[in-house]
């Protein structure tokens, strides 16, 4: 990776600070160690857990055992969000599983929520 792929004006933020660098599953620590991609901060694999991803205007965040929650994305909700009891992401099928704490926080335009029979748990303030 040339050092200057992603050189930025002074006005924009470092894409090394700021993007998530996606990498396949067990190459993490290749990419730690080689020069150039070292220099991302969040470098994950694909399906580790915490990853946080977006599929349909929906945020979900990697849990246990392919297992995924319905999380607050980075702007609100609105409309009707129909929640699928399962969601693919770079190749990957996962069940979801909960709706995160405070999940739908704030989201002042949303019409309704349409949860399927796979939620098994739904956090404090989710639906507030």
């Amino acid at each position: 990776l040339a050092s200057d792929v992603f050189s930025s004006n002074s006005n924009e933020k470092d894409v090394f600070t700021t993007a998530m660098l996606i990498v396949p599953t067990g190459k993490k620590a290749t990419y730690l160690n080689t020069e150039g991609w070292k220099k991302f901060a969040k470098i994950v694999e694909v399906g580790e857990k915490g990853t946080v991803f977006i599929v349909n205007n929906i945020s979900y965040k990697i849990g246990d055992n392919n297992s995924v929650s319905v999380v607050r994305g980075n702007t609100a909700y609105s409309g009707a969000v129909e929640i699928p009891s399962q969601v693919e992401y770079i190749g990957k099928t996962y069940s979801v599983t909960s709706i995160a704490q405070s999940a739908f926080d704030n989201s002042t335009g949303l019409t309704s929520i349409t949860i399927p029979s796979s939620i098994k748990s739904i956090g404090l303030d989710a639906l507030s």
